[in-house]
C-alpha cells in the first residue's frame, strides 16, 4: 500500500484540500463508528504484497486504516468534515481503478514509470523529513523561551507615546496661505507646550479649534509601540526619548506630528511567549534546512545547462 501512497499523493492531497475549502464543518462520526468497522469497500480491485493492483479481489479499509490514510496527507492537522472524507475515499477508489488498469497494461515496467517513481520517492521522503523537523521544533521548551527572552530583552522594549496631529493644509479654508502659516505657528506652539507637560488631548482639541477645523480631532490617547514596527530613523528617535520628553516637530505631507514619550517598558514574557516560540521554531527549522542543503554540492556542465542567471547564481533549486 505504501507504493500506492507515493503514486497517489497528489490526487489525494488535492481532494483533501478542495474538500476542506469547499465544505462547511459537519458532525464528526466520533464513537458512532468503531475503529475496526469497515468504512470503505472497493470492489474489483486489491493490492498485493508487492504493490501490484489487480481485479481478483476486493479492498476494505476500516475506520482506523482510513483515518491513517487521511492523516498521512493532512499535514496541517485540520478538522476533516464527512464530505471531505468522502472525496478522499472516492479519489482513493479511482486511483485503485487506474492502478489496476496500469498494471494490466504493464505500465510499471516502463523506464518512464521507474524514473518518475524514483523522483516521487525522493520528493516524498524530503517532504516528510521537513514535516518531521517542523513537528520536532514546533514547541520549544520553556527554558529556551526564557533564555531567548533574557538574551533579547531590548527587542521587546515598548515605548508608550501620546500624539498630536495638526493638518498642514485645509482645502476648505478661505485663504489657504493664511491657514498654512497659522498651522505651522500653532504646531510650533503646541510642540513647546507639550514639552512643558501640558495635557496632550487638551492641546489637540485647542489646535483644531483655533484653526477652525470642523472635523473631530483625532485622539491623543497614549499607545504602545514595539521595536521593529516603525521606520528605523523614526524608531531610533522615539525610543531614545525618556518619559516626558517630546520628539522633534515632524512635518509630513498631510500635517505636523508631535510625539511625547509617556513611559518605556519591556513587554512581559507572558505577552511575547508565543512570538518567541515562533521565532525559535523558525530559526531551528531554517538552520536544519540549511545544514541539509549545504551538505550537498552540485556542479553543472554549462555547455549543456548554459550559464546561471546572475540573480540565481547563489541559489539552489528546492526539492
Amino acid at each position: 500500500m505504501l507504493k500506492l501512497f507515493f503514486a497517489s499523493s497528489l490526487i489525494l492531497t488535492s481532494a483533501l484540500t478542495w474538500s476542506q475549502a469547499a465544505t462547511a464543518p459537519q458532525k464528526d462520526p466520533g464513537p458512532e463508528v468503531a475503529p475496526n468497522e469497515v468504512v470503505l469497500t472497493v470492489h474489483g480491485a486489491c493490492e498485493a504484497a508487492d504493490g501490484r493492483v489487480s481485479g481478483s479481489c476486493n479492498t476494505t479499509l476500516t475506520r482506523e486504516q482510513f483515518d491513517k490514510l487521511v492523516a498521512a496527507f493532512n499535514t496541517n492537522n485540520q478538522s476533516i468534515a464527512p464530505a471531505a472524507r468522502r472525496n478522499v475515499a472516492q479519489a482513493y477508489a479511482q486511483l485503485m481503478a487506474f492502478s489496476k488498469a496500469a498494471y494490466a497494461a504493464g505500465t510499471e515496467k516502463t523506464e518512464r514509470f521507474q524514473i518518475v517513481m524514483q523522483v516521487i520517492r525522493m520528493k516524498t521522503l524530503g517532504d516528510m523529513y521537513r514535516t518531521a523537523l517542523e513537528d520536532e521544533y514546533r514547541n520549544p521548551p520553556q527554558a529556551e523561551i526564557e533564555a531567548y527572552y533574557n538574551q533579547n530583552r531590548p527587542k521587546f522594549e515598548e515605548v508608550t507615546l501620546s500624539r498630536i496631529f495638526i493638518p498642514a493644509k485645509n482645502t476648505a479654508a478661505a485663504n489657504k496661505d493664511d491657514y498654512d502659516t497659522k498651522a505651522a505657528a500653532i504646531a510650533a506652539e503646541m510642540h513647546e507646550r507639550a514639552a512643558k507637560g501640558e495635557d496632550m488631548e487638551k492641546l489637540q482639541k485647542e489646535a483644531y479649534t483655533r484653526l477652525a477645523l470642523t472635523v473631530a480631532p483625532p485622539s491623543s490617547a497614549p499607545t504602545s509601540r514595539r521595536r521593529g514596527v516603525l521606520a528605523r530613523a523614526e524608531e531610533d528617535e522615539l525610543f531614545a526619548l525618556l518619559p516626558g520628553q517630546v520628539a522633534k516637530l515632524r512635518q509630513e505631507p498631510t500635517g505636523y506630528l508631535i510625539f511625547r514619550c509617556e513611559s518605556k517598558q519591556i513587554a512581559p514574557l507572558e505577552q511575547v511567549k508565543d512570538e518567541i516560540s515562533r521565532e525559535i521554531y523558525r530559526q531551528k527549522v531554517a538552520k536544519a534546512m540549511k545544514e541539509v542543503d549545504d551538505s550537498v554540492k552540485a556542479d553543472f556542465n554549462e555547455k549543456y545547462f548554459g550559464p546561471p542567471e546572475p540573480s540565481k547564481q547563489a541559489e539552489k533549486p528546492k526539492p
